[in-house]
């Protein structure tokens, strides 16, 4: 499971969107879990988390459940 700390419910439609939500924090860089990495989902997480995320790529069910569980 994601660390909740990250998440944010006003940020719920733009999870759903992206595909993608931050997950965990390893090494200082927050890794996005995302089932489509794309240009959208770059800008979106450099204005958040600038030079200090990188991917993990899951299922888009994966997301979807996380995110109905939120």
């Amino acid at each position: 499971p994601p660390d909740t700390l990250l998440l944010r419910n006003q940020e719920i439609e733009c999870y759903i969107s992206l595909r993608a939500l931050p997950w965990r924090i390893r090494d200082g860089k927050v890794i996005i879990a995302t089932s489509e990495p794309d240009e959208a989902l770059r800008a979106w997480a450099d204005a958040r988390y600038p030079h200090a995320w990188e991917w993990a790529v899951t299922s888009p069910f994966d997301i979807r459940r996380t995110i109905e569980r939120m």
